[in-house]
């Protein structure tokens, strides 16, 4: 394998029953054995900001124990409520979950 996923086109020789008992993955196809325990929807880095909502220099929201409360339930009206962009944050949350016994993570971000 290059570490590239396989794609089905027409005629690379792939068939769906060549796929079947195995899971793609962005390092190549496995078998669910080796899968491991999984987080389903989860968005690594990302910025969620409806377009046009905010303007570009209004200063993100500060979370404090005297907002979380409104943040979480109004969570559109928060500037920067909507955006991951911190990558030593998610390293470190990523190394968290991985020696917690984590393997797999479905990252549902599309890139834009």
């Amino acid at each position: 394998m290059n570490g590239r996923p396989i794609r089905e086109k027409k005629g690379d020789g792939i068939s769906p029953e060549s796929l079947q008992g195995k899971v793609q993955t962005v390092c190549g196809l496995i078998p669910p054995a080796e899968l491991g325990p999984t987080l389903m929807h989860e968005h690594m880095l990302c910025d969620l900001t409806p377009p046009g909502l905010f303007p570009a220099d209004q200063p993100d929201t500060e979370v404090t124990l005297e907002n979380v409360w409104e943040i979480r339930h109004h969570w559109i009206r928060h500037p920067g409520n909507h955006r991951l962009l911190q990558e030593d944050v998610a390293l470190r949350e990523l190394a968290a979950y991985r020696e917690a016994g984590g393997r797999a993570i479905v990252e549902v971000t599309a890139k834009a």
